[in-house]
């Protein structure tokens, strides 16, 4: 299957609220994101789009004879659609309480990656076998990116 544009991101059952804004102050996660925000130009860094952003962290799953860790790859500045794409575990536990339209996510997965419905599914049933994959370890957190996401943005703006 070739590389898509929009890729769900499912994150492991033994790793939820293993992210940054369960472990900062929300004094801390709004600078961090505000950051995000800032570096992309308020815009969605995969389908372009202005308009209500979120901060999305990319994690790395390396699993190893020392322990398994989720480590934080990189920051990313998504629109809502697409940040639901990500988390498409999430947004359908949404849709069944009536909070979002499944059919809207496809289209836009779709629409972003220039697919069919077909590519969406295959793609849903790898992330899903690995999701559940994922699920079955225990999961030790690595933030180690973050200091070097702040100290680059703190260079930028001439604070050390």
């Amino acid at each position: 299957m070739r590389k898509l544009k929009l890729e769900l991101e499912l994150v492991p059952a033994t790793s939820f609220n293993m992210n940054l804004r369960n472990n900062f102050s929300s004094e801390d996660w709004d600078i961090i994101r505000r950051l995000v925000y800032k570096r992309a130009g308020h815009r969605c860094e995969i389908c372009d789009t202005t308009g209500r952003m979120s901060a999305h962290e990319i994690w790395d799953y390396v699993e190893s004879d020392s322990g398994n860790f989720v480590t934080l790859a990189g920051l990313i500045c998504l629109c809502d659609d697409c940040h639901m794409c990500k988390h498409w575990g999430y947004a359908q536990m949404q849709a069944d309480v009536g909070k979002l339209d499944m059919v809207s996510l496809e289209k836009h997965f779709m629409k972003v990656n220039s697919c069919r419905k077909t590519t969406l599914e295959k793609h849903k049933a790898i992330s899903f076998a690995e999701w559940n994959r994922r699920s079955s370890l225990e999961w030790q957190l690595n933030i180690d990116y973050l200091g070097s996401f702040l100290d680059e943005e703190l260079d930028k703006r001439g604070i050390s």
